[in-house]
C-alpha cells in the first residue's frame, strides 16, 4: 500500500523518507501490472517499430504527458480520455515505469532529502528529471518485464 496522508503528500506528516523509495517501487510494480503479457508483446511490437531513435524522440517529446500519466492515480489512467488509445497507453505505461525507475536510482543514490513535502508522485518525476540532467542526454533504456527486450534495450 503506497504511503500518502489524506494530502497526497509525504513529509506534511512524519513519515519516514524511506517511504518514497518505497512508495517508488509499488508504483513501478503497479505500472508494470498495468500490461498484461499480450500488452507486453505488442509493446515490444511498437518499440520495435519505433526503433531505438525512435522511443528516444517519442520520450522526449512526450514528457509533459508521461510525467501526467506518472502522477495519476490508477482511477485516473484508467478513465482520462487522453490516456484511453491502446497503443498511447502501452507506450505510457512503460515510458513513466522506465521514468520511475531512473527516479528511484537517483533517489537510492543522492537525493533522498531533497523531497520532503511534496507527493511520492511528483517527487518521482523530479527524481527521474536530476537523472536526466545528471547522467544522461536521453532517457535510459530499461526493459522492465521478463524476456528478451527489444532490440535497442541494452540495460534490463
Amino acid at each position: 500500500m503506497l504511503m500518502e496522508d489524506s494530502t497526497g503528500i509525504l513529509g506534511s506528516s512524519p513519515v519516514p523518507m524511506h517511504a518514497y523509495a518505497s512508495n517508488f517501487q509499488q508504483l513501478l510494480a503497479e505500472l508494470k501490472d498495468d500490461l498484461s503479457k499480450e500488452e507486453i508483446g505488442a509493446l515490444i511490437a511498437d518499440i520495435s517499430a519505433l526503433g531505438e531513435y525512435g522511443w528516444v524522440d517519442f520520450v522526449q517529446n512526450n514528457l509533459e504527458v508521461i510525467d501526467s500519466f506518472l502522477q495519476a492515480t490508477p482511477a485516473q489512467r484508467t478513465n482520462l480520455k487522453q490516456f484511453q488509445e491502446p497503443r498511447l497507453k502501452r507506450l505510457l505505461t512503460f515510458a513513466a515505469a522506465q521514468r520511475l525507475k531512473t527516479a528511484l536510482i537517483v533517489f537510492d543514490k543522492l537525493f533522498a532529502d531533497d523531497f520532503a513535502g511534496l507527493s511520492f508522485r511528483k517527487a518521482s518525476v523530479i527524481a527521474a528529471d536530476y537523472y536526466y540532467d545528471y547522467f544522461y542526454d536521453y532517457p535510459g533504456n530499461y526493459w522492465l518485464f521478463d524476456g528478451p527486450p527489444p532490440k535497442g534495450f541494452l540495460i534490463k
